[in-house]
């Protein structure tokens, strides 16, 4: 959920501890090296909190979502190659991070409660918010690495062997 309007500037301080903090742990439970926390845990700490900035200004949670991966798949390139780490493990800890919990705790809880409106709003809401990180994920990997988005060519032309039929 976004932060209330009123909020003073201590939660805007606790935002990146915490972002930092979870994403860390992300990164252990996959098991990564010190330096792969290291550098996950900024770049997604960084990404999380323009993401919340976005929300307390205003923004849809799916455009902040964007943002967000777009920001982690730019930055997990820089930052990857110059720690020379696989891109993947900077970026999945840190995109992690930003899957919306609360919304699909909320989905389930209405889900069991019979209310299936609340539930299907939430679990729409939920998976509109994934879709936006993997779009803004998928979209710095098109903008920073050029195989990836020219280099697997088709050739229309090419004529698909037949199997001759038995019968």
């Amino acid at each position: 959920d976004p932060p209330a309007p009123a909020q003073d500037m201590r939660w805007f301080l606790l935002a990146p501890v915490a972002s930092f903090l979870g994403i860390a742990g992300f990164a252990f439970l996959f098991n990564s090296s010190r330096r792969m926390v290291l550098v996950a845990a900024c770049v997604g700490t960084v990404a999380n909190e323009l993401r919340l900035i976005l929300i307390h200004a205003g923004t849809t949670i799916f455009f902040a979502a964007f943002v967000g991966g777009l920001l982690i798949g730019l930055l997990g390139a820089v930052a990857s190659k110059k720690a020379r780490l696989p891109r993947i493990t900077t970026t999945v800890p840190a995109a992690v991070i930003m899957i919306p919990g609360v919304t699909m705790f909320r989905a389930v809880f209405y889900l069991n409660d019979g209310q299936m409106d609340q539930a299907l709003a939430n679990v729409a809401t939920g998976m509109m918010v994934v879709g936006s990180i993997g779009a803004g994920l998928v979209f710095s990997r098109l903008l920073t690495d050029k195989d990836w988005a020219l280099g697997r060519l088709i050739d229309f032309d090419k004529k698909i062997p037949q199997k001759p039929s038995t019968a």
